[in-house]
């Protein structure tokens, strides 16, 4: 009797770690938020080339809302509807020092078919044997459809001005 109580205890314990893992694995929407955010700034540290380029682009109609909308405030830069946006990647090509994007702190906050996510943008530019890195507080809008979540709005704040460093 004890040796079947013993199999029960263990059945349940690897039944109930088998869900935990199955949960943990299975993709739920955050995590699919978050892969789409982090696949946009690989694509973008990617473009390098014409190739790439058309590669970002047909990337961004996948992932953008036909009304989406882009605002950088440093740049004075606002891009209204999906076309407009993807036309304005073929910037990236033309900027004189490379850069890459990274995000940090994302918060994901979801409701219902829409979804805000909260983030630092690392902005790094290389070039010259210099480089420097910039620190934006970004917002993205996206909402869900049946092709999955999709980019309406990126709202990119300036710089965040720094505090001086005390010294002695």
């Amino acid at each position: 009797m004890a040796s079947l109580g013993r199999r029960l205890l263990v059945c349940s314990a690897a039944i109930f770690g088998l869900g935990l893992l199955g949960y943990e694995l299975w993709p739920n929407d955050e995590r699919r938020i978050t892969h789409l955010l982090d696949e946009l700034c690989a694509k973008l540290n990617q473009t390098r080339d014409p190739a790439s380029l058309t590669e970002l682009q047909a990337a961004l109609r996948s992932w953008l809302r036909p009304g989406a909308s882009v605002r950088v405030a440093e740049l004075e830069l606002e891009v209204e509807g999906a076309e407009q946006v993807i036309a304005h990647s073929q910037e990236l090509l033309t900027l004189g020092m490379p850069l890459s994007f990274a995000l940090d702190s994302v918060q994901v906050h979801q409701s219902g078919r829409l979804a805000r996510v909260d983030a630092d943008l690392l902005v790094t530019t290389r070039g010259s044997g210099e480089q420097s890195r910039d620190l934006r507080r970004t917002h993205v809008r996206l909402a869900k459809s049946k092709l999955g979540w999709r980019i309406e709005a990126i709202e990119v704040e300036p710089v965040a001005a720094s505090q001086p460093e005390a010294r002695p």
